[in-house]
C-alpha cells in the first residue's frame, strides 16, 4: 500500500507503509505530519491514522499518545481529554475541522458539472418527448394551449428536475454522479454527510451561484478551501472521495 506523505510544504511519495513507519522511527515523519493513502477522505496526521508509540493512538491537538480508552475520536482524529474543550470549541467556531481534506479544485468541479449538465440534458430530453410528440400529431391543442404557456410549463419542468436531482444524489450519496465520476464528494465542514434538508438549500444556493453571472462558481477558484458561494452559504465542502 503506497503513502504520500507532507514534508516543508511539498508532497513526498509514493512510500510504502513499511518506508513510512521507518521514516516515522527516524523522526523525519512526526505524529503530527500529515500522510494520505487511496481511500481516505483527506489527509490525516500520522500519528491518528498509523498510531503512536506502543501501537497508542496520538492526539491531533497536542501530539502525545495515549491508550484509545482514553481518548475520543472525531472522524479519524484522536484527541485527548485535555484537549478535547478547545477542539470542540474550534469546531463549534469553525477554526478547525474534524477531518483534514483534500478539496476538489474549480476545473474539477467543473467537469463534474458538466457530467451533470449532460445527464440532466438526457433527463428533459425522455421526459419531453411524450408532450412533443403529442404537440406534432395535435397541432391545434398545442396551440390553443400557447407558447407562452409551453414556455412556463418548461421551465417548471426543468426546476423540478434539477431539484430532485441534486436533492437525492447529495442527499442519499452525498454527490451527483458528475460528482462521483470525477471522484468528488460533498461533506459537512467535520465531514459528516449532508441531510436532504441540507442538500435542498444548497441546491437553492447554486441557483443564486448562477444568478449573479456565476460568480458565486467562479469563487472556487479563489478560495483557500475551494468553497463556491453554495458552499458558503450551507457549510459545506466539495473534497476527494
Amino acid at each position: 500500500m503506497n503513502w504520500y506523505y507532507a514534508r516543508e510544504g511539498r508532497q513526498v511519495g509514493p512510500v510504502s507503509e513499511e518506508d513510512l513507519t521507518a521514516q516515522a522511527a527516524a523522526g523525519v515523519v512526526r505524529a503530527d505530519t500529515l500522510v494520505w493513502r487511496e481511500g481516505m477522505a483527506g489527509w490525516q496526521p500520522y500519528g491518528s491514522v498509523l498510531g503512536g508509540a506502543a501501537g497508542q493512538p496520538t492526539c491531533s491537538q497536542c501530539g502525545r499518545a495515549f491508550p484509545a480508552d482514553d481518548m475520543l475520536r472525531f472522524g479519524e482524529r484522536w484527541v485527548c481529554a485535555e484537549c478535547k474543550p478547545v477542539f470542540v470549541q474550534g469546531l463549534k467556531e469553525g477554526a478547525v475541522t474534524a477531518v483534514r481534506f483534500v478539496y476538489g479544485g474549480f476545473w474539477i468541479r467543473f467537469l463534474a458539472m458538466i457530467i451533470d449538465g449532460i445527464i440532466l440534458f438526457v433527463i428533459r430530453l425522455i421526459l419531453w418527448l411524450p408532450l412533443m410528440l403529442r404537440m406534432f400529431s395535435a397541432p391545434d391543442e398545442a396551440q390553443s394551449l400557447g407558447l407562452i404557456g409551453i414556455q412556463v410549463l418548461a421551465n417548471l419542468v426543468d426546476f423540478l428536475v434539477r431539484i430532485g436531482y441534486e436533492t437525492y444524489f447529495v442527499g442519499r450519496f452525498g454527490a451527483t454522479p458528475g460528482k462521483m465520476a470525477c471522484g468528488l464528494k460533498v461533506v459537512l465542514v467535520d465531514g459528516g454527510p449532508v441531510s436532504y434538508a441540507r442538500a435542498v438549500a444548497r441546491c437553492f444556493a447554486k441557483i443564486l451561484s448562477g444568478l449573479i453571472l456565476c460568480i458565486g462558481f467562479l469563487m472556487a477558484a479563489f478560495d483557500e478551501e475551494k468553497r463556491a458561494l453554495h458552499d458558503r452559504i450551507c457549510e459545506t465542502r466539495v473534497v476527494k472521495a
